[in-house]
């Protein structure tokens, strides 16, 4: 009688039931990955702090932000809210506000560039502005001259115009006055109009002179605070404070302090405090 080996006889059917155990756990993962889903997911909590989850934009989210999640939990962006119309105008006013802000330090940017590569020492802003005031003397030398000269012919003017108020003349008396010539008449209105010009341009020439100092002590003043370490680009306002940084971020401004203050700046005077009250005790 043939001997039948029963390990070969189950060989098939092992690798029968192997292959339905394989193909059972590839169905089963295949399950499982559908149950979660390969794209990320969108997440946003709404004005009652519930957290809404869904594969779309869930309807919930519509006017929040939202959060784009992956399969792996982790953040893949976030989504800004949708804006109102009073938003809106504030970004916008907020971009105008940063552009000219930027303007602003570009100009001034240029502006310490130049008074660096022009200026190497304080005493060469001195040398510079005696150049400039002594021109300005000497126009005024030259209209204060100009006066001496306009008042002796309004002076001749005058006289000449006073003799034919008076009917007289300068040979004979005339019963009859004698009108005064229209050419007469003429140059003494223009002595007095040229007499009011130079005024004026002396007037001018007085405040400019001002001016051009007070300009000299503001850029000798922002020369050294660059010196000191300030960023070119810098804006001050018109206490010194710094305004505007020259990354276009505006300060708010903040009072002068003792060390922070300029030398022809004063700090403010404290009033003074009253002495504390006793307390009363009961004997």
């Amino acid at each position: 009688m043939k001997r039948i080996d029963v390990n070969s006889a189950l060989l098939p059917i092992k690798k029968i039931f192997a292959r339905m155990k394989l193909s059972t756990l590839c169905l089963l993962a295949l399950g499982l990955a559908s149950a979660i889903p390969a794209h990320a997911v969108f997440r946003c909590v709404d004005d009652k702090g519930v957290t809404h989850y869904g594969d779309t934009m869930p309807p919930q989210c519509a006017k929040k932000e939202v959060s784009e999640i992956s399969s792996s939990g982790a953040l893949v962006r976030k989504i800004d809210a949708q804006l109102t119309p009073e938003q809106i105008k504030f970004r916008e006013a907020e971009k105008t506000k940063r552009t000219e802000n930027l303007r602003l330090v570009a100009e001034q940017k240029q502006r310490d560039l130049a008074l660096l590569g022009t200026y190497g020492s304080e005493r060469e802003f001195t040398s510079s502005r005696g150049r400039d005031i002594a021109q300005l003397d000497g126009r005024l030398k030259t209209l204060q001259n100009r006066t001496i000269e306009i008042d002796a012919s309004i002076q001749k003017y005058a006289a000449e115009m006073e003799f034919y108020k008076a009917g007289q003349s300068k040979s004979a008396k005339s019963v009859k006055p004698r009108e005064a010539p229209q050419q007469l008449i003429n140059d003494l209105a223009r002595a007095n109009n040229d007499r009011v010009a130079v005024d004026t341009e002396i007037a001018q020439t007085d405040a400019e002179k001002k001016t051009i100092g007070d300009r000299y002590d503001e850029e000798k003043a922002r020369w050294k605070r660059l010196k000191e370490g300030l960023a070119v680009g810098t804006v001050l306002d018109a206490e010194g404070n710094i305004s505007i940084t020259p990354n276009g971020e505006r300060r708010p401004a903040t009072p002068l302090t003792p060390a922070t203050a300029p030398a022809h700046t004063k700090p403010p005077a404290t009033a003074p405090t009253a002495a504390p009250a006793k307390a009363l005790t009961k004997k």
